[in-house]
């Protein structure tokens, strides 16, 4: 009965550890889909922003080193806008990493590891017949 109840505990253990990390894995993946709406709503603007650009020097007629500074800085603030995604999708990737362990982590202090021994037979028979001779002297 022991040893039932063990094991029950542990796959209650084992069954909780594993929900956890089903929820983790949801969370990266919505990261993951955010993180790329994210990427391309980003590209998307630059291009317009971009062509709008081109579009203000070609109707002033400005052409030269004004209007490439201009390209340039729209590349540029995209640039640091992509980094900047992608060490913030580190940050996330790591902290999923952190909390696949803390779980685990926290599942494997959880299990009931103790030995429980299998009844003896022959003490089982002693316990019985104890139990049978201290009827049998109480009455």
């Amino acid at each position: 009965n022991d040893r039932k109840w063990q094991d029950y505990n542990n796959r209650m253990v084992r069954i909780q550890d594993g929900m956890n990390q089903n929820a983790i894995t949801t969370n990266e993946n919505m990261r993951k889909e955010r993180l790329a709406m994210q990427k391309f709503s980003l590209q998307k603007q630059e291009m317009a922003t971009t062509a709008t650009a081109e579009v203000a020097a070609a109707a002033t007629g400005t052409v030269g080193r004004s209007v490439n500074m201009v390209l340039f800085d729209i590349n540029r603030n995209a640039a640091q806008a992509r980094a900047k995604l992608d060490r913030d999708d580190e940050y996330g990737d790591e902290q999923a990493r952190n909390q696949r362990e803390q779980s685990a982590m926290g599942a494997q202090l959880q299990l009931d590891l103790r030995d429980i021994p299998n009844p003896n037979p022959a003490s089982m028979l002693m316990g019985i017949a104890g139990n049978i001779g201290s009827l049998w002297k109480s009455q």
